[in-house]
């Protein structure tokens, strides 16, 4: 716990002295993030909005509320996750600062190796790097495309993320959403420093920003929470992340 404790302390002040990209200029606070470091799950989300920025927390403002509310509904207390997004600064609409917006690539690559080392750190088993398989809840369309982007898919795993010529292919986030509903993760895998595998079933939902902006006409907030339940019951249904068997075992 103490090596776990000490590389999450590292990585946050890698963060908060980040530069490498425009986002560094524009930030009040970056959000590293948060949480139990043996969590239940790891909850990724997209980037911090504007009360996130002001703070240096994440989900914190009207779609923190949202999902906050969904997590407690399902019996789950936010601090026995650890909650973090794939980008640690908040984007901003250029017409208009006030306004946020979802990132970039090109600033999700630059914030990639942050989110990398995060996951690998809590999936760490206490005598090395990672070894566990990780249930992740993936919060929007911003953080699936990171594991689709910096993580690779396996083959041959219940995927939603079919391969083409081209590469992995990124459906709809209601087909995926309906898909882990359905018990049918998206497994990827990343190698730790030690260069063993690691797996992370990657669970999506929607992000609380489409359900507050309508949730196209489907997605209420009772719908959010429903299907948030249905799916952290089956995240849960082998046990706490630190009660997973090693991958490979």
């Amino acid at each position: 716990m103490k090596r776990r404790e000490e590389e999450m302390d590292r990585i946050r002040e890698s963060v908060a002295g980040c530069a490498a990209c425009a986002l560094a200029q524009s930030r009040t606070f970056a959000v590293p993030g948060e949480g139990s470091l043996t969590p239940k799950f790891v909850l990724v989300g997209e980037a911090p909005g504007k009360d996130e920025d002001a703070c240096g927390r994440p989900f914190v403002g009207r779609c923190g509320k949202v999902l906050r509310t969904a997590l407690e509904a399902c019996q789950v207390d936010p601090d026995d996750v650890f909650i973090c997004n794939a980008v640690k600064c908040r984007p901003s609409r250029p017409d208009n600062p006030m306004k946020d917006r979802p990132p970039e690539i090109g600033e999700m690559r630059p914030c990639s190796g942050f989110l990398r080392r995060q996951l690998l750190c809590l999936a760490g088993d206490g005598s090395g790097w990672a070894r566990r398989t990780v249930p992740v809840l993936a919060v929007g369309r911003t953080a699936l495309r990171w594991f689709v982007e910096f993580a690779a898919p396996e083959t041959g795993a219940a995927t939603c993320f079919p391969r083409t010529e081209s590469g992995w292919k990124l459906l709809s986030v209601t087909s995926l959403v309906e898909a882990s509903a359905g018990g049918a993760p998206n497994v990827f895998r990343m190698e730790g420093d030690d260069g063993t595998p690691v797996r992370f079933e990657v669970y999506p939902i929607w992000h609380p920003g489409y359900v507050l902006n309508g949730g196209g006409g489907r997605v209420t907030r009772g719908v959010f929470a429903g299907t948030m339940r249905t799916i952290v019951g089956r995240m849960l249904a082998e046990g706490p992340l630190a009660e997973r068997p090693l991958a490979g075992a």
